[in-house]
């Protein structure tokens, strides 16, 4: 009796949370496109919050020290088990709200932050290939001028292109422009510097 007791209530939190955290979904997205990042994000961050006792330890940074403090705060042995419906759905979710965190960081500049988001979304278990990811770190890492790391994931992405039937996102062709340029003036920067070098 005790056990079923127990189960019923882990099922209405699990509810709860994740009506939680589709409503704070919806209000960031809202917010975006109302021009209000800032609110964006702070929705976003927030449907985390809803999921986070779900998400494994694994999947979490440790720079979502406030997640990770409220996570912490419960003891691991009484962390509800999910089917694997119910964690697929939560990890569907996640990925969704930290994507959208990587998009509104990438509009608001902020590209470490971007990358970290995208990150996140990568080392989830299943997402390693997750395309939105993959594209707005490889963009986030290309305006912080880690060239190399922005063509690894646009290469990544051509691959998995390849091998599905989808095409490849015109945004891959711009991202390898914008990294072909970088590396045209970084190599002029570098020419200049060697001149005034050899002058004096």
């Amino acid at each position: 009796m005790e056990g079923n007791t127990k189960a019923s209530q882990h099922d209405l939190a699990f509810n709860e949370r994740l009506k939680g955290a589709y409503a704070a979904k919806e209000d960031g997205t809202t917010a975006l496109n109302a021009g209000k990042l800032r609110e964006a994000i702070f929705y976003y961050k927030k449907g985390c919050m809803y999921l986070g006792e779900y998400i494994s330890i694994t999947q979490r940074r440790c720079s979502d020290a406030f997640v990770d403090m409220l996570v912490d705060r419960q003891n691991v042995h009484t962390r509800p088990s999910l089917s694997a419906e119910r964690l697929k759905e939560v990890n569907n979710l996640y990925v969704a709200l930290r994507n959208n965190m990587a998009h509104v960081s990438l509009k608001m500049d902020r590209y470490s932050d971007a990358v970290e988001f995208a990150t996140m979304v990568l080392s989830i278990s299943g997402y390693e290939k997750n395309t939105k990811a993959l594209l707005r770190r490889a963009k986030g890492l290309a305006y912080m001028g880690d060239l190399e790391g922005a063509e690894k994931d646009l290469n990544s992405l051509e691959c998995y292109a390849a091998e599905g039937s989808t095409g490849v996102d015109p945004m891959v062709g711009d991202l390898r422009r914008f990294v072909a340029k970088k590396r045209r003036d970084d190599d002029r920067k570098d020419q200049e510097m060697c001149r005034k070098m050899f002058k004096s």
